[in-house]
């Protein structure tokens, strides 16, 4: 509560890490047709206004992202047991094409599960 109140909006805030490339990020705006230039860093909101410095946005977005995104399909009623878990790192950009690519592995062996249930 105290932190909602205080005004600071996460994407905003300086990141610690400062080294970062954008890669994935320029293949996604170009593939979309929308300039992505360092001109438009602070546009963009990658860049801070105020110091010129990365902000938490250009870190999710960068090449450099520590945040991952795990999937997972389990096996049983319980929840306990997978018959499949991945988990995808980098750019969040890279993050959502491994995503929507690698889903149809789980969605096959589910699809394959749900088929010998139904078929015992």
């Amino acid at each position: 509560m105290i932190k909602d109140s205080d005004g600071d909006v996460f994407e905003e805030m300086r990141t610690a890490t400062q080294e970062l490339s954008f890669e994935e990020a320029e293949r996604t705006f170009k593939r979309y047709k929308v300039d992505f230039s360092e001109e438009k860093y602070i546009a963009l909101g990658l860049r801070n206004i105020h110091d010129d410095q990365y902000t938490n946005l250009a870190m999710i977005l960068s090449d450099q992202c520590q945040h991952t995104t795990k999937i997972a399909v389990f096996g049983d009623e319980a929840n306990i047991t997978f018959k499949y878990a991945k988990e995808f790192g980098g750019s969040i950009f890279k993050q959502l094409d491994d995503i929507r690519n690698g889903i149809s592995q789980p969605r096959n062996q589910l699809k394959k599960y749900l088929w010998q249930l139904l078929h015992k």
